[in-house]
This record gives C-alpha cells, structure tokens and sequence, in this order.
C-alpha cells in the first residue's frame, strides 16, 4: 500500500473489491487494539505517531529557538490565526504515587529555587519572539503547580505575564494536590488571572490512596482547598477522581463520588486509569491482562455512578461521552458557575501549537513541524537540553489529515494545499479512492470527510488507510505483544520490557529477580547501563526492527559497562528475545 498518486484509470470495481479486504484485515487489527486499550480509548491522531517515520534526537537551544522564530514568522506572512498554548510545567512531586505515568521528581531542598530561576530565564530567552503572538490558553501543571513556596510561585508568575500576551477572558487552568494547597498560593493564582482550579483528588477512601502509595492527603484538605477556592471567586472548581484503583469495590467507589459530590465542586472529572509499569508490577504481577479484567469489572460501575451524579445535581457533559478515556466529566447543574463557565474540556493532544516553559512529559509542539520535550533547564538557557521529533513531509500531511478526521471536521483541500503545496488527492490517493470505494468519506469540489455515522472501531480501521501496511503491521504487533529482551550475566536474566504506550512512544522497564546483596550490586550496574543504552538508541533506532535494535542494544550495554570500569571478564554478557509475555 502506497500513499503515493496512482496514475492511470482506476477499475471502480477492482478498487472496491481490493478496498474490502484491506478493509477487513484493518477492522481485525483495529479490534485486536480494542481488547488491549478498549475500544473507548481511540485516537486517530495516534495512529500517525505510532507509524511516524521520524526518529527523535537532540535538539540545540538556538536550533529550537529559530525553529520558533521561522515558525511564527510564517503564520505572520500567511495570516494564520489557531489554538496558541502556553504551557507551565513542573516535574516536581511531594512524593510519587505508584500508578503515575509521568515524568516527575520528589522534591529536595534548593531543587525548587533553582528550577524557578531556571524556569524565569528561559522565559527571557524566548520572550522576544513571542512579542506579537496571544496564547488562547494557559495551562500550568506538573508535577505539582502548588508545591512552590508562595514567594516562588508570584515570582515565576509575574515573569511569564510580564512578558507573554494573552488574548481576553481566556482559560487559565492550574492542576493542584490537595496536600500542598494553602489560601495564600490560591489568592497569588487568582491574583494573576487563573479562572480554573482543578484539585486531583482521585478518590476520598484514604486506605484506597495508601494501597496507591498516594499517602499526606486527607478530607479536610480538599474541603479547605474547595472551600477557599470559592472564597476567592474562582469561576470554576474541578475535581479529578481516578477509576480503576487496585483495592477498590463498587459501594466504596460510589461513596467517594458522593463524598466529592457534598463539597459542590462545579465539575468532577472521572478518568479511567492507564497504570504505570510499577503498577502493574506491584499489583497486578506485571501482566497487562489481569489489571484489563480488574479495569474492566469497574467499568460497569459507571451506570450506578451516572445515575447518583444525577441525582446529585450532576449532569453529565455530552461531549465527553465521545472519548471515554479523556474522563467523563460533570457539570453540576445549579453550581456557581452554572451558566457562566463556557471553558470548555480539551483534549491536549490535539491542541495545534504549545510553546511549553519548563521541563518535563509535556512536549512543545509546533503546529505541522515538529515537536520538542525539555530535558533538563540550565542556569545558561543557551545550554538547555532538549529532544526533538521533526516530523517527515509524510507525517506532516497524516498528522494534518487525521487531526481534522478526529475532531470531525472537513479537510479543505485549499488549506491542505496552502500548507504543502502538494494537492490532497494526490498526497493520499490510493486511501482516499478506497475510502469512497467504501462509501466511508465524503468528498465535495472543496474538502473530504470521513462519515460521522461509524463508529471508533470503523473510524480507526478507515484511517489506517493512510498509512504503510508493513509499518502499521508491525506497530500493531508490538502493540498487543509488547517486546521483551532478557539481559543476562552468568545465567542469570533480568528481563527489558519495551513496548508502545497509547501515544506511540516507547516504555522501558526492567524486572528484578532476586534480592541478594551480590546480585543487587550486579543489578545496579545493569539498570544504570540499560537505561543510558535504551534511551540513546531509541533516538537513532527504528525500534519496530527488534533484531537490529538487539544487536546494538548488546554491543552498546557491554561497551558502556567496560568504558564504566565494570569489566565483564569471566562473564558472559547476553541480551536475547524472548517469547510473548
């Protein structure tokens, strides 16, 4: 299958019959992905990560600077108005909670002093090039936002309004813990125009929270942090709660709902959770199918819940039923805000352009170019650290068409060609041709859209025609299997789990087998080695081709042991694939 024109006079009913089987193998695949992630948790956009061509690799500071100079320049000269995000980013946690996906580190004293002078000078690094751009919206996140001292949080505040614009009344929206808000840091965010306070709470069963190693947060500490809240006049109050806890049982469930549900917060936002891979080890044996039957028996909670969020005086937001993985959230419906909050839910992931200050998972990303995560922050921002995924012209158009097929909207053939000077027709000829065959898009003289009616199954299974079945069949593969290298030395294994996530990147992690002082010492040296390893090859390495990923992955390890001063002589080292897990 090929993306490119297909020349000549097309048989309509050969098409449609070549059409029809592809069609089938990618409704198999599509399925064999819903039993792994289900099918609520589809997002077109991700099958062109998942199927990028790009390799990441590091990025200067000034290489990022004037890949943002040349970019902005260029919406200038087009005129181009779309969504401009500033993103505010901590890696910084009291403590990690064991099933959380993200980057963060546990503070120490001085870590966060230095991060806020840090985070102020990048700021003035970039500043310059943001003199005529507004952001739509703000968002500040981590991490936690309110683990700063107040001193530090007016000072990191008043640089980036002090130099960053902002378009009128628009949302701005700050993630908190409940354990480190206090009146003092919610009057200087109010003071700098936050208009949404979002509290992770994630359930209010504190024996619930110590079996998550979520511990330091108690009832009265979300009531307060409600309470003052709407003390201050935030227009809207949202609390997160998290389905899928290990220990958790139906009645204690809906008792925590009901618990939120009396502190009146204007939303409440019920996400399905996607484990850690220490989650899964600590508590579901590190297999990905017993946490599914434990997530999935507390799916079918989700009817009583609804029902006692009505009769709570919550209405359920009809949008967020589309995508049940982006959380199901509730609006109550005589709250404060009822009425006059119009900021809606959005899904990050398909915002256009993120300038992001500070470091952490949240990437940076400009709009049909490339996209950028932080490393590390220096006391010089010249000499910031930063890794980058430039997208190839192929991924370009995908990224650009599937974004539009998620949202729902017509793709304009004008505006496709504008951006790539390539028309529409011809950059996915044979996949448009054989979704028309399949009556599955609607084509006008100005745009395509794919059919409303079918369903995420269908939808992810038509988009798959846009895309190298070689290439998609191997993701899929990786997908529902995961990779698995064992590393050994002497006989004795540790296994490398490395797998794709729902946004296409890798996952690594390394299973401990025994304990003993020698073999922790040997332990040691592996994971230290392995990590460095992993993360410098999965840069320079397609890791879809597991064979040659294998081979440098060995050679690599064993050069980083010896060049360490760990020599392996009297030893064997081997890093072999295994079975399925």
């Amino acid at each position: 299958m090929s993306d490119g024109k297909i020349s000549g006079s097309i048989d309509i009913e050969h098409s449609t019959l070549s059409a029809q089987r592809r069609y089938r193998v990618f409704m198999d695949m599509a399925r064999l992905i819903a039993l792994r992630h289900n099918d609520w948790s589809f997002r077109l956009v991700d099958i062109s990560n998942f199927c990028s061509t790009s390799l990441s690799r590091p990025l200067a500071a000034e290489e990022v600077r004037s890949a943002w100079a040349e970019h902005l320049s260029e919406l200038k000269r087009r005129g181009e108005r779309h969504a401009m995000v500033l993103g505010i980013t901590t890696p910084y946690c009291r403590s990690r909670c064991d099933f959380c996906l993200y980057y963060k580190k546990t503070a120490h004293t001085g870590d966060l002093e230095t991060y806020t002078k840090r985070m102020i000078r990048l700021v003035g690094y970039f500043s310059d090039l943001f003199k005529e751009v507004k952001f739509s919206r703000v968002y500040f996140d981590g991490g936690t936002p309110t683990l700063f001292s107040e001193k530090q949080l007016n000072k990191l505040l008043a640089a980036i309004f002090g130099n960053f614009h902002f378009e009128e009344n628009c949302l701005r929206d700050v993630e908190t813990h409940p354990n480190s808000v206090t009146r003092g840091k919610l009057e200087i965010l109010r003071k700098w125009g936050f208009n949404r306070i979002s509290l992770g709470v994630q359930d209010m069963s504190a024996e619930i929270l110590s079996l998550s190693g979520r511990r330091h947060q108690t009832r009265d500490m979300v009531k307060n942090a409600i309470t003052w809240s709407r003390q201050l006049g935030f227009p809207e109050i949202s609390v997160d709660m998290l389905l899928g806890l290990f220990g958790n049982d139906e009645n204690r469930f809906i008792k925590s709902f009901e618990d939120v549900a009396a502190l009146c917060p204007d939303t409440i936002i019920l996400y399905i959770m996607e484990p850690s891979a220490f989650y899964l080890k600590r508590r579901f044996k590190n297999r990905r199918d017993i946490f599914e039957v434990h997530l999935n028996s507390q799916l079918l909670w989700l009817d009583r819940v609804k029902a006692r969020a009505q009769q709570l005086d919550y209405a359920i937001a009809p949008e967020s039923l589309a995508r049940i993985s982006d959380g199901i959230k509730f609006h109550r419906v005589d709250g404060i805000c009822a009425g006059k909050c119009d900021y809606s839910y959005q899904d990050l992931n398909t915002v256009e352009t993120v300038f992001n200050v500070g470091a952490g998972w949240h990437a940076s990303k400009l709009f049909n170019r490339f996209q950028y995560e932080t490393v590390s922050l220096k006391d010089d921002p010249a000499r910031n650290v930063y890794i980058g995924r430039i997208s190839s012209e192929k991924d370009r158009y995908r990224h650009y068409l599937l974004e539009r097929f998620e949202k729902g909207e017509s793709v304009a053939k004008r505006e496709f060609y504008s951006w790539f000077g390539v028309r529409l027709e011809d950059a996915f000829a044979d996949g448009l041709s054989s979704l028309k065959a399949l009556k599955l898009i609607k084509e006008t003289e100005n745009s395509f859209r794919l059919l409303p009616a079918i369903g995420s199954v269908e939808r992810f299974a038509a988009a798959m025609f846009m895309l190298e079945y070689r290439r998609l069949a191997s993701v899929v593969n990786n997908m529902i299997r995961g990779k698995e290298l064992a590393i050994g030395v002497n006989g004795k294994e540790r296994r490398l789990i490395v797998s794709y996530d729902e946004t296409g990147q890798n996952v690594f992690a390394m299973e401990f087998q025994d304990e003993t002082e020698e073999a922790g010492q040997l332990e040691r040296k592996l994971i230290k080695g392995a990590e460095k390893v992993f993360d410098k090859l999965s840069r320079s390495i397609d890791t879809c081709d597991l064979v040659k990923f294998t081979r440098r992955f060995e050679s690599s390890l064993r050069a980083f042991l010896n060049k360490a001063g760990h020599k392996l002589e009297g030893r064997t080292l081997t890093v072999r694939r295994t079975g399925k897990r």
